[in-house]
């Protein structure tokens, strides 16, 4: 993570202050024998800790495609970050399965990675974390949600009895419209009639358009990350619904075909249209096009700004990516507050926990970028590195 190394050269640390962020504190790894192509052959499983002192091990256990050891250690730090940016006490905690190809993945297999998944987290402050049946069932219905587009899943490794968000979609992307006012707000700008260009899953379109037109903003249009469809002045409900269903390229709409207000394009061309705004909700989508985007402001969220994929727009990325992406931070967080409760939270207590999460790290970040002559992307990564090592132990630090 390209930004940790920044940011520990502006505040001055060493690098033995650096690894303590940078190292894991758990890190478990084996093999489950599992039928492939008709061998059977073992398959890598992992499962990792990046925890501070007091927090709990909370977080996703996901079966990331091609995936590597580097960038679940990324997840998990990133993890971290994040929660403690927030103020929330927990920590990053990731796990998974190397594999191959998408046929690898079957029921038996999943079952007994489930299985080790459990019995390793059912240890110390892991406790809570549990329940391998339904990781199972929520792996194969997040498996058959996105394999149409890609091949990954994430679930939640805890059990979802009271800790179940129903509506986990519709939250995921209010943090985001939280920031989005917040900083509108701060900078003293309208925001109504700015045009925003989406890169999000389709399932994510009718509710998050809505939310932002809701809101004033106009949808110049929505992409899937391999084409999108745009109109010259604002997409309407009523076409979202459907292309949630079915994306402009699988209805046979091919790039550069027009129909009234609406055109068709590539990735790359999607990227070229007039907007303000441009979102982009998951870092599966290739985004490499974007260097061309004429947008004033980008905000990604999921995507890690300090890997080098977005290293070439970073004067347009003004808001913390950080907290962009805070959502399953704070829904982990509230999943284990209503276990430990007995109770279902509403959906309105969930809203009001999140803008006061956001609103309260906002007047942080400002407070600090006007201090230190930084950028709020800096200035939030500042907060949150300088909180996260605040919660180990208090050992003796070498004179720096």
């Amino acid at each position: 993570m390209q930004m940790l190394e920044a940011v520990a050269r502006k505040l001055g640390w060493s690098e033995w202050r650096l690894d303590r962020i940078r190292s894991m504190e758990r890190v478990m790894e084996g093999s489950i024998y599992a039928e492939m192509e008709g061998e059977i052959l073992p398959v890598t499983w992992f499962r990792m800790v990046h925890s501070s002192a007091d927090g709990c091990a909370c977080g996703r256990f996901v079966i990331p495609y091609l995936g590597t050891m580097e960038t679940a250690e990324n997840e998990a730090r990133h993890k971290s970050l994040v929660c403690s940016l927030l103020g929330l006490p927990m920590s990053g905690a990731y796990g998974g399965l190397l594999m191959d190809s998408e046929e690898n993945l079957n029921s038996s297999l999943i079952q007994a990675l489930a299985q080790q998944h459990k019995n390793w987290l059912g240890v110390e402050r892991d406790l809570w974390l549990m329940g391998t049946s339904e990781i199972a069932d929520q792996l194969a219905a997040e498996l058959e949600k996105f394999s149409d587009s890609m091949v990954r899943a994430s679930i939640l490794g805890k059990s979802m009895d009271q800790g179940g968000v129903g509506y986990r979609n519709k939250l995921h992307y209010f943090p985001m419209m939280t920031l989005l006012k917040s900083y509108f707000r701060r900078e003293v700008r309208d925001h109504t009639g700015i045009r925003c260009l989406v890169v999000a899953p389709p399932s994510f379109w009718p509710g998050l358009c809505k939310e932002l037109q809701k809101a004033g903003f106009l949808i110049a249009g929505v992409s899937d990350g391999f084409g999108g469809i745009c109109s010259k002045t604002s997409l309407d409900q009523e076409l979202l619904d459907s292309l949630s269903h079915q994306t402009p390229m699988r209805m046979g709409m091919r790039p550069g075909s027009m129909s009234g207000d609406l055109s068709v394009h590539t990735q790359a061309e999607f990227y070229w249209e007039k907007a303000d705004l441009l979102l982009i909700m998951d870092p599966a989508y290739s985004i490499a096009d974007a260097t061309h985007t004429k947008a004033d402001i980008i905000l990604p969220i999921g995507v890690d700004i300090s890997s080098g994929h977005l290293e070439a727009l970073e004067e347009k990325v003004i808001l913390p990516d950080l907290l962009a992406s805070c959502a399953e931070s704070i829904f982990d967080f509230v999943e284990m507050q209503q276990n430990l409760a007995s109770e279902v939270f509403s959906e309105s207590r969930i809203e009001k926990l999140i803008s006061r999460k956001i609103e309260e790290s906002m007047d942080r970040i400002y407070q600090v970028a006007s201090e230190t002559n930084s950028s709020h992307i800096e200035a939030a990564w500042m907060l949150a590195m300088q909180n996260l090592e605040s919660r180990y132990p208090k050992i003796h630090l070498e004179a720096d």
